[in-house]
């Protein structure tokens, strides 16, 4: 946050930064907003989907749009094995966290990570999706993506668009997905 900062003053490009717990950000932060994005990485950390999309909802002014970029939830059930992939995980949520030890970090896989522990929760497009209609928005586009921006497993390559996706081509399956919905004006 105060690298965030500091980059904000250096290049002159007002923006405000707050480091709270998302449910209790109605808390820290006023106002509504023209635009509100949750971006990769997001919704296996939370374990409320309902009260993630509520939040949503509060912070977008009435017209305003929300526009969600993310990993399946569908290839997290698998484990690799050498070249193949293995069902392992439950695609279906569940109250109690599944618990990980990793090595590195999302930024960088070779990093040091002393606490090595996470807790993560699945969330099946179904309850995504229903949880945004749920809390008032209208949804608008939802789309599967069969490439992802990262590199999740090591028998994936890169191509010649930036996109990773699995050396075996019989291996056509959603990697990522976008939701775009409106709060009704």
């Amino acid at each position: 946050i105060q690298l965030a900062r500091h980059l904000s003053e250096q290049l002159r490009i007002p923006a405000q930064f707050i480091h709270a717990n998302i449910y209790d950000l109605p808390g820290h932060l006023d106002g509504e907003f023209d635009v509100v994005y949750t971006s990769y990485g997001v919704i296996n950390w939370l374990h409320d989907i309902e009260g993630w999309a509520e939040i949503v909802s509060h912070y977008l002014k009435p017209g305003g749009t929300f526009y969600m970029a993310e990993f399946h939830p569908f290839m997290w059930v698998f484990e690799q094995e050498g070249e193949d992939l293995v069902v392992r995980y439950s695609y279906w949520h569940s109250r109690e966290p599944s618990y990980y030890e990793v090595q590195g970090s999302y930024a960088d896989r070779d990093a040091f990570i002393e606490n090595r522990g996470t807790y993560e929760w699945a969330h099946p497009i179904s309850r995504i999706i229903n949880s945004l209609i749920g809390a008032g928005l209208t949804l608008k586009e939802f789309r599967e993506y069969p490439y992802s921006v990262d590199e999740i497993y090591s028998n994936m390559e890169t191509g010649d668009d930036g996109y990773r996706r699995f050396k075996r081509k019989d291996y056509q399956l959603p990697l990522m997905f976008s939701v775009k919905a409106v709060k009704p004006a």
